[in-house]
């Protein structure tokens, strides 16, 4: 992140702290077009260098080791929170080598918008970046190539460590995407091919029948029905009832499953409009198309995709009432003016997005 500033991690961290160790001290403020009326004070100018020399960058998992940590936590007002360094890159997964969206690929050089509220032992800065997202076309309307572009804001909370190899620790993002994100991006991917691989997981990765139960447990007592029904027969006709009986009936089960998953998926909303904001972390599509994508790959996301309010390993149920965040609770109107400004700098106007149908430039 900011690499046109960064000169070394260790020149910078020693010559922002004590200039006087240094000849090589970075000006304050820097000599960026843009930067003089942002990072305006030494606290300020001390924050600035150290994050850009952490190499943090929000669309990256890869550079998440040295500044975020487990009590580190993202929110997203339209999806909810996200709790450490695992949990933070797991939901970039959504959108980074994702499913439904393949990328999230940074277009140019951050805007650096403010830092108010920085001080030495807080840092706080409101950046926004331009990017672009490519969907997968088995997933959207008539297998349609998508390409989303859009302003994507978050507000940095974290500390200076003073170690030049990891620089800054994280406690807080907040991000901030478009809602029409949710709103006119989302419904595009509402197709079949989204509702099975919502209800493959459901029913086949987490081995729910639709509702709370489990298909493991209704498959076993099934199989010991059938096992007292043949238990007159010889050996190897139980056995081969058995089989057969098992097979049967798994094959049944799933498939009653999976029908009665897509007719229930199907009859829910995409997202719950509040008080102006498209939400996904209720009983929603979208909630569930989201919790699929990690459930594949982390079992403890099972109970969110789950049709009945169930509980996770932490006791938090998900994709069941909205916690309708308000933007109000995570920014500033100052904020949320910035992030409207970057959406007209980046040629975005009001919305802040641009959705065309037709496949994604293969470069930046």
């Amino acid at each position: 992140m900011f690499h046109r500033i960064i000169v070394t991690v260790a020149v910078t961290l020693v010559a922002v702290i004590n200039p006087v160790l240094s000849q090589d001290a970075p000006p304050c403020p820097p000599t960026i077009p843009g930067l003089a009326a942002v990072v305006d004070t030494p606290e300020k100018c001390m924050c600035f260098y150290s994050l850009a020399g952490s190499g943090f960058e929000a669309g990256d998992s890869s550079t998440f080791d040295t500044v975020l940590n487990d009590d580190s936590v993202q929110n997203f007002a339209q999806t909810g929170k996200y709790f450490g360094l695992d949990g933070i890159a797991e939901y970039l997964s959504w959108v980074k080598g994702g499913v439904v969206v393949r990328d999230f690929i940074p277009l140019g050089e951050p805007l650096f918008l403010d830092m108010t509220g920085t001080t030495m032992e807080q840092c706080v800065a409101t950046i926004a970046v331009k990017r672009r997202m490519p969907y997968n076309p088995f997933y959207t309307k008539d297998n349609q190539e998508v390409c989303v572009e859009l302003v994507a804001g978050s507000v940095l909370y974290y500390t200076m460590t003073g170690n030049p190899v990891a620089p800054i620790t994280i406690q807080k993002i907040n991000a901030w995407l478009p809602d029409d994100f949710i709103s006119v991006a989302f419904p595009i991917t509402d197709t079949k091919a989204t509702a099975e691989f919502v209800c493959d997981a459901i029913v086949n990765t987490c081995g729910y029948d639709g509702s709370k139960r489990r298909l493991k447990g209704e498959s076993k007592s099934l199989k010991a029905q059938k096992k007292d029904k043949s238990v007159k027969a010889s050996k190897n006709t139980k056995a081969q009832k058995k089989d057969k009986s098992t097979k049967a009936s798994k094959n049944n089960n799933d498939s009653n499953a999976m029908e009665e998953c897509m007719e229930t998926y199907k009859s829910l909303p995409n997202f719950d409009d509040i008080g102006g904001l498209s939400y996904i972390d209720g009983n929603t599509k979208g909630c569930r198309t989201l919790h699929a994508v990690f459930a594949n790959t982390n079992s403890d996301h099972c109970p969110h995709i789950s049709f009945d309010a169930e509980e996770d390993v932490n006791g938090i149920v998900k994709c069941n009432m909205s916690k309708q965040t308000p933007l109000t609770a995570l920014f500033t109107d100052k904020q949320l003016e910035l992030f409207s400004f970057a959406a007209t700098k980046f040629g975005f106007g009001s919305t802040g997005i641009d959705i065309s149908f037709e496949a994604c430039p293969t470069a930046p």
